[in-house]
């Protein structure tokens, strides 16, 4: 995890950002792993995996050095990350007999319950 204050609360200067495609995340992480950046991951899974994307938390540093070297890696912008306030459930979401919809995503960069996985 990148250089933290042992006084400062956890969310001092870290960022979150989310992605609509998983392509897309999945670039992210090979871009921050290229460049050996610090950064955790908080997964959705498995109580909000049929309406959630993962979400990826890094320091001020981190950030800046994904963003010179991103290119073309679409995301939903950065936010300040807050420790969340309630947990991702761990029981899968009820299903349906027929899904004639499919699939969709909407990202929204709000409070959200899930324990951030450090990488690197």
């Amino acid at each position: 995890m990148g250089k933290q204050s042992t006084d400062a609360p956890e969310s001092v200067g870290r960022r979150l950002t989310t992605f609509a495609a998983r392509k897309e995340f999945e670039k992210a992480i090979q871009t921050l792993d290229r460049l050996g950046l610090s950064y955790e991951i908080i997964e959705p899974e498995p109580g909000y995996g049929r309406v959630g994307e993962p979400a990826l938390i890094t320091d001020g540093e981190a950030r800046m050095a994904f963003a010179r070297a991103a290119g073309d890696i679409v995301c939903a912008g950065w936010v300040d990350y807050q420790p969340p306030q309630i947990d991702v459930p761990q029981e899968p979401p009820a299903g349906v007999e027929q899904d004639v919809f499919g699939r969709a995503a909407v990202v929204v960069l709000a409070r959200a319950g899930g324990a951030a996985v450090p990488r690197k």
